[in-house]
């Protein structure tokens, strides 16, 4: 058992919680993608605890309550380097904004070092992926390619690109974080948790709440929509919605501004 997907699907169904199933076999050949491996020998550890940290974590995934259970949203930021909108939004007084623009509280990260590959036995990681991390200079053995450099001492480094990454450091500074991966040792799963939290944290996040009328309904979380509003001097600003509730007889969605000016001028 060591593809994202079918993991998700065979612990959530252990442990009894209501699932909204189609949601999640719908999404598995992007989830299966995602590879992991390991031992769980820790009597202590709560599967669904294990899961969310450990594994969804790290997959291009929302979860959200729905009518059938636990559901599963595709993150469509992490799927696809061209974002396509499903939805254009007009601001009004059946969409109704009813706060300002605020920032959400998510650590900016512009230079990530992912370690994976974990031994046991010497509590180590054997590989690491760096995302905007400088090309190591003082190395023996190196493989370089157009966008990838590869070193093998001391440790396995994989040296990614990233036009986010740079954007990044030039508005904030350098922006560090090191992760460490437990149940990964697949190189192209390590390579794409990397991109996805680089391309999520890099240049910040703001947000904005609005309030809709019920017909709006069809707006789930996760969704990419094309946000229209002559008070914020937005046309077609690609944006996602990432929280959804009702509330006195209206929806509640709270909706991430994209703030990369890359991705809101490509094609939609």
């Amino acid at each position: 058992l060591t593809r994202g997907g079918d993991i998700c699907l065979y612990v959530l169904n252990r442990i009894g919680l209501e699932v909204d199933r189609a949601s999640f076999v719908g999404l598995l050949p992007i989830l299966n993608s995602y590879k992991f491996a390991g031992y769980v020998n820790d009597p202590q550890v709560l599967a669904l605890d294990w899961l969310v940290k450990n594994i969804i974590e790290y997959l291009p995934i929302y979860l959200s309550q729905g009518p059938r259970g636990l559901r599963a949203n595709l993150n469509m930021y992490y799927y696809t380097q061209t974002i396509h909108t499903q939805y254009t939004i007009y601001t009004s007084g059946e969409f109704e904004q009813i706060t300002g623009l605020q920032p959400l509280d998510i650590p900016k990260v512009n230079r990530l070092r992912l370690k994976f590959c974990y031994e046991g036995e010497f509590d180590r990681y054997l590989a690491t992926v760096g995302v905007g991390l400088p090309k190591p200079k003082d190395v023996q053995q190196a493989t370089v390619f157009p966008n990838i450099t590869i070193t093998t001492r001391p440790e396995t480094v994989m040296v990614i690109n990233s036009q986010e990454a740079d954007t990044s450091a030039d508005r904030f500074g350098t922006q560090d974080e090191v992760i460490s991966v437990p149940f990964v040792w697949d190189f192209d799963t390590a390579i794409k948790i990397a991109q996805d939290r680089v391309r999520e944290r890099a240049l910040g996040t703001t947000a904005i709440e609005f309030e809709a009328v019920g017909r709006y309904g069809y707006l789930l979380v996760g969704d990419i929509i094309a946000l229209n509003s002559e008070e914020l001097g937005l046309v077609n600003h690609k944006s996602q919605v990432i929280q959804k509730s009702w509330s006195n007889g209206k929806w509640r969605f709270v909706i991430q501004l994209e703030t990369n000016t890359i991705i809101n001028q490509r094609t939609m």
